[in-house]
Order: structure tokens, then C-alpha cells, then sequence
């Protein structure tokens, strides 16, 4: 179901890596499975903290002007599109008993052939699992909405 207005994590705060708080708010929660989803189309970005991002987006727009669109710089920096973002709130739901998964549009630039060469394909992959993320594609979904399905699926 979709979180039309975020109820599932009011009540619930995250702190980033410098330690400034963050709310987080997700796009769909799957009751059956205690499941809560966030839909992505685009790879997640570097970035390690809410400053950070702030600081690089700026710094980025600063050197070069309207040459670069806002929103390919909130892509590339900000908070909201950080594997690190995830993560933390990935943990923090699981401590609750919750699942928490990253799924992406199976159009992204992570699927196959869509614009990363393999070995880069297979680095995003390992950088997300590292962080201990879960993550997933669109047409992979079917595992994880199978509620006798106990374990979240990626190869």
C-alpha cells in the first residue's frame, strides 16, 4: 500500500553520520511481510551526511552555474538519494522489526546493459551490500511480496 502520509515513521528519528538528525519518510509498506519500501530510478550517490551533500551540491553549482540542472544535482548529492541514508534507516527499521528494502525501477542505470559497464555494475552492487543494504529490482518483487517468502532476494 502506498504511505500516502507517511504515518508508518512519524514517531521515528534517524541521525546521519555527523550526527544531525533526519526524518525519513518511505513509499510503500507491504503489511503482510512488515515490509517498508522505497522506490528508486536512479543509482543511490556518496553521499555520507546531510552537510555533505549540502556542501557538494553548492560547491557543484557554484563552479558550474546553470550548466547543471538542480535536479541531476540533487541525484548526484543529495541526502534523499544516499545508499548511506538508506542504510541508516534500513538499520534502524530492522531494530524495530521491520524490513526495509531499496527497489529499483528495473530501467535504472544498475540493470544490465542500461549503461555501466559490468564491472561497475557489479561495484554499485557490492558498495550497497557492504552498507548492509537490501535492494532489489522491480521484477524481482514477487519474492519479496510473498509473505512465505522469509528472506529478501538479489543475486
Amino acid at each position: 500500500m502506498s504511505i500516502d502520509n507517511k504515518f508508518l515513521l512519524k514517531g521515528f528519528d534517524f541521525d546521519d553520520n555527523s550526527g544531525s538528525m533526519f526524518k525519513a519518510k518511505a513509499d510503500f509498506y507491504h503489511p503482510e511481510t512488515k515490509t517498508v519500501i522505497e522506490f528508486k530510478c536512479h543509482k543511490l550517490n556518496h553521499t555520507v551526511s546531510i552537510g555533505d551533500g549540502l556542501y557538494l551540491k553548492d560547491n557543484k553549482q557554484a563552479y558550474a552555474g546553470n550548466r547543471i540542472s538542480p535536479e541531476w544535482l540533487q541525484l548526484q548529492f543529495g541526502w534523499n538519494h544516499s545508499a548511506v541514508k538508506q542504510a541508516i534507516v534500513s538499520n534502524e527499521l530492522w531494530s524495530r522489526g521491520f524490513e526495509y528494502v531499496v527497489v529499483f525501477h528495473d530501467d535504472t542505470i544498475l540493470s544490465k546493459g542500461k549503461g555501466l559497464r559490468e564491472r561497475d555494475y557489479i561495484a554499485e552492487q557490492e558498495r550497497y551490500r557492504q552498507l548492509g543494504l537490501e535492494f532489489m529490482y522491480e521484477s524481482e518483487m514477487v519474492y519479496l511480496l510473498d509473505p512465505d517468502y522469509t528472506e529478501i532476494y538479489h543475486d
